[in-house]
């Protein structure tokens, strides 16, 4: 089969460019991505030294490939930046994934979802509204400063080629990955490659919807084997090149573009989002990224309307009327005001003194003076026991609240970096349990107390148990890591959020038995890594890795700082290559 048969070449004028950029700025109506132009083969131009090869694999979770140890992949870290802890976009459709891998802005700002490649508009009954439209960066380098910087994509899917990057000038729509592998290999040997080249494998999610994502499925470990090998012949053509290395500098990316979970993808889950992600160039360095050593975590802050809050999806899960239960968390931050509420399971709902009213349940709040914690607790009558231990001093603490019983008593207790703060009779409080249930969802953040006053914090390693946790439970696990595996209570632990997503719309509980019970955050907030860490996460990577974490939408600006292409300010985008020049004095000689 002749890659001319198959393989068409377009060219924009600079007209045509302004005017299909002028249609994505369109309000009242979907449009697809830039209709292609073409014309021969022939017209193909030398580019400049730099070139990327960009190779996209749908379905290989970044975990699994690790286990997989696989043999090409594994020879390519001695020259790549590489993790096996990228994270992919919070939506992991293939067109989601795409779509965020080639435009450099996430799913929040893009919203496409299935294979139409079309926004998931929300305006009016009408069809009006600004509709931001974010095209492929095949469309960003046509309206750059190198509009001549030439372009290919193969891949197996036709709609990835039709609908998300009909400007590229090499198209070629394969039959399979090893066509697409074959495809590649042609187009490799011929005297003069495009500057941009992609390739998509999509066998190995074709495989894990058949079987599963897991090794033990044979199918999809088969899948990943043959992807493996892909790989290999890919990279031995590339660098039988002449030019390889000497007037061609390539640099090689291969990232897969979701995971999965079970025998499906497009959701959330941590093995849905866990994707791998290598950054070859024969003058890097080995080098690991990993989570290890590092928090992502976002500012629980401010107040009323605009207060940003960590909500439960679910009211009814981890009330208080079913205790014995144990609450804990880390946190750092400061109380600002007056008496501010910062954790609560407790009403009312509207902007009414949540620790005065009626209502049944908890508030706690950060107490003046000591900067200590004091809890509200009410049920037909009301008890406030307080912690004068600090806790609001912008450093980490831990801080535990139990609620347990005796033989005709209701206790709660309050512990502060594992020491007992406070021990408090709550027994008028309620004549049992039940008299403590509340309606509200579980929270951090704003509430209105006596002071429209809120604390500025993050919070992280949030658990809850369903019995009350001892002083010396709480004192031997304080620090440590990976509860659910390694905490002396772990089989009671019900609710486990790490709150170190870096990415999405809520913190996840890891718990088994709180599968799907998610805090959600609320207004404008954003992710941060943390300079400083709890105790409960590692100091420190290991050897030869550092603390950093890769995402998909990082993929396209990579690709631009390489080519030398300058991501303009109105292309909006959200991903990030500046940590490459860290690594200058490796491949800039």
């Amino acid at each position: 089969m002749k890659m001319s048969n198959k393989i068409s070449i377009k060219t924009l004028s600079l007209a045509a460019v302004a005017a299909a950029l002028a249609i994505f700025n369109q309000g009242c109506k979907k449009y697809a991505d830039v209709p292609p132009f073409f014309e021969e083969i022939d017209s193909l131009k030398a580019n400049a030294a730099r070139k990327v090869l960009l190779i996209g694999i749908d379905g290989a979770v970044g975990s699994l490939v690790k286990d997989a140890a696989l043999p090409n992949l594994t020879a390519m870290q001695e020259h790549s930046k590489f993790t096996f802890e990228a994270v992919s976009d919070v939506v992991t459709t293939d067109a989601a994934s795409w779509k965020t891998l080639l435009t450099g802005v996430t799913y929040a700002s893009h919203n496409v979802k299935d294979s139409s490649f079309a926004f998931g508009f929300t305006g009016d009954q009408n069809g009006h509204g600004a509709v931001k439209q974010y095209p492929s960066l095949f469309t960003n380098i046509l309206s750059s400063e190198k509009p001549d910087l030439s372009t290919a994509i193969i891949s197996p899917w036709s709609n990835l080629v039709k609908k998300l990057t009909p400007e590229v000038d090499n198209n070629y729509i394969a039959t399979n990955d090893a066509d697409a592998q074959d495809s590649t290999l042609k187009l490799l040997q011929k005297n003069v490659t495009p500057a941009l080249t992609v390739i998509n494998f999509n066998e190995a999610a074709i495989a894990g919807k058949n079987g599963g994502f897991s090794l033990t499925n044979s199918n999809y470990s088969s899948a990943l084997t043959k992807i493996d090998g892909y790989i290999g012949a890919i990279l031995n053509t590339l660098k039988a090149r002449p030019g390889y290395n000497k007037s061609e500098e390539w640099m090689i990316i291969i990232a897969s573009t979701h995971g999965g979970v079970n025998d499906t993808y497009g959701g959330e889950a941590p093995t849905e989002t866990n994707t791998f992600m290598y950054i070859y160039n024969e003058k890097f360095k080995k080098l690991e990224f990993t989570k290890e050593g590092a928090l992502y975590t976002t500012y629980i802050n401010g107040k009323t309307t605009a207060a940003v809050r960590a909500v439960l999806n679910d009211p009814n899960a981890y009330d208080l009327s079913m205790a014995p239960i144990t609450y804990q968390f880390k946190v750092k931050g400061v109380r600002a005001g007056n008496y501010p509420v910062f954790f609560s399971k407790k009403g009312p709902s509207k902007d009414v003194n949540v620790i005065r009213s009626a209502d049944p349940g908890f508030a706690v709040i950060a107490s003046n003076g000591s900067n200590g914690v004091q809890n509200f607790i009410r049920g037909t009558g009301s008890s406030s026991p307080g912690a004068g231990l600090t806790v609001f001093d912008n450093t980490w603490h831990d801080v535990a609240f139990t609620y347990s019983d005796s033989i005709s008593k209701r206790w709660a207790m309050i512990y502060v970096d594992g020491v007992l703060a406070s021990t408090q009779d709550i027994t008028g409080a309620g004549s049992s349990w039940a008299a403590f249930k509340s309606t509200e969802p579980l929270m951090f953040g704003y509430k209105q107390a006596d002071y429209q006053d809120p604390v500025n914090a993050y919070y992280a390693d949030i658990r809850v148990f369903n019995k009350a946790l001892s002083g010396d439970e709480i004192r031997d696990n304080l620090c440590v890591q990976n509860p659910l595996a390694n905490h002396s209570s772990k089989a009671n632990i019900i609710g486990y959020w790490p709150c170190n997503e870096g990415f999405g719309n809520s913190y996840k509980n890891l718990a088994p038995a709180g599968a799907g019970k998610d805090f959600i955050l609320e207004n404008k907030f954003s992710w941060t890594l943390m300079d400083a860490i709890p105790c409960t996460f590692p100091s420190s990577p290991a050897a030869g890795k550092l603390s950093k974490v890769l995402y998909s939408v990082d993929v396209a600006p990579i690709m631009m700082y390489w080519l030398g292409v300058n991501v303009k300010g109105n292309w909006n985008w959200q991903g990030n290559a500046s940590w490459l020049s860290d690594y200058e004095v490796e491949f800039l000689q």
